[in-house]
């Protein structure tokens, strides 16, 4: 039977004000924080931002390095690929999910990241297609929550 998905977001303070970011490149100590937290993607080679960091944080800042630099404004969202192995490149397949159903998008904050009991709930969308490389779409969009409510609302 098809579900609703939620998705692990590394944090993203890109577009942060009263919403929660998700919108933009991250602040240069975001980047610099998910890199030394070893973020999945924030501190693989080919990430613009590892790279950027790499350089000494000189030069263009990179624009639309990730999936969460993007989130609230292309309202689109994916499991990733494999980073090693044999699969190295593919995609993570989804499973279980169709349009209709809801994308729950999560995170933990820099202040709260050490378990996965501090998750938080950042926003939501309806999933209107979900593309042949696993992207879930809302073509509507769907809710960004508030910084402050999304840091009281437990997954």
């Amino acid at each position: 039977m098809p579900q609703s998905v939620a998705f692990k977001c590394t944090y993203n303070d890109g577009g942060e004000q009263l919403l929660v970011g998700f919108a933009e490149t991250c602040s240069l100590d975001n980047i610099a924080r998910n890199i030394k937290n070893h973020r999945v993607w924030c501190s693989y080679r080919e990430c613009s931002c590892k790279q950027f960091s790499d350089r000494g944080m000189r030069g263009k800042l990179p624009t639309d390095p990730c999936y969460e630099s993007k989130l609230f404004r292309v309202w689109k969202y994916s499991a990733g690929k494999f980073h090693h192995g044999k699969r190295a490149g593919e995609p993570i397949h989804l499973r279980g999910t169709e349009p209709g159903k809801f994308a729950i998008l999560t995170t933990r904050f820099p202040e709260e990241e050490d378990t996965e009991a501090e998750r938080k709930i950042i926003g939501l969308f309806r999933i209107d297609s979900v593309e042949e490389d696993n992207f879930v779409v809302s073509k509507h969009e769907g809710i960004r929550l508030p910084l402050e409510e999304a840091k009281t609302l437990y997954f």
